[in-house]
């Protein structure tokens, strides 16, 4: 048993494509999702699992009076592009903390369910929350495991699935129990939507 980035999804050189087909597939529906919740110009937003900042450097000029936190267990490609009102923590979200009431939005992106102690950090989230303030999860669901018409993807998928939950606590279908966690962890006003990506040979997509 180890954590994530101990030896799966350590950042080197293939990591860090892997990470920038992410930001090229999923940014715009996350920035879609984060405008529509809106931020005042000088919320205070944590960034979760930030991984190359991205969504952290969006969030910058969303908030141009406040301060974007952005957290990773490895920070390097954090700091390739400072901004003035971007933090920057090395900060593992499971052992960690910040004190109570500290953010306006704080948001997640495929980082939840790697972990083993989600719900831990879920309730902790609460916590750092101020009043009014809103958490934005967002996670995967692995449809082709039990769609897929190619027996060969689909068993390649799966002995992937096992072994990132037998190793490092992945849970693929958590995604699917996500609100009613959020629900009994005390959060209000839940809500769930889903997307579905179709999965196409040449496409960053299949490369990521």
């Amino acid at each position: 048993m180890e954590k994530y980035g101990d030896t799966l999804f350590t950042l080197d050189a293939d990591e860090e494509v892997r990470l920038g087909l992410l930001c090229r597939i999923f940014d715009p529906e996350t920035t879609r999702l984060l405008a529509e919740l809106g931020t005042r110009p000088d919320a205070r937003c944590l960034e979760v699992g930030a991984g190359s900042g991205s969504v952290a450097r969006w969030w910058c000029e969303q908030v141009p009076d406040g301060e974007v936190v952005a957290t990773d267990v490895q920070t390097s490609l954090l700091e390739r592009d400072p901004r003035p009102n971007l933090t920057v923590l090395r900060h593992d979200v499971v052992r960690e903390v910040f004190p109570p009431e500290s953010f306006d939005v704080i948001h997640a992106r495929l980082v939840l369910s790697h972990l083993r102690e989600r719900d831990e950090v879920l309730r902790r989230m609460r916590d750092w929350l101020r009043p009014g303030g809103v958490v934005l999860v967002e996670s995967f669901g692995w449809f082709p495991l039990g769609g897929s018409p190619n027996p060969v993807y689909s068993g390649v998928l799966r002995r992937w699935s096992d072994l990132l939950r037998e190793v490092v606590g992945t849970d693929s279908g958590w995604s699917r129990r996500q609100p009613g966690s959020l629900l009994e962890l005390g959060y209000r006003d839940v809500g769930a939507r889903s997307a579905t990506w179709h999965l196409r040979g040449g496409t960053d997509l299949a490369e990521f």
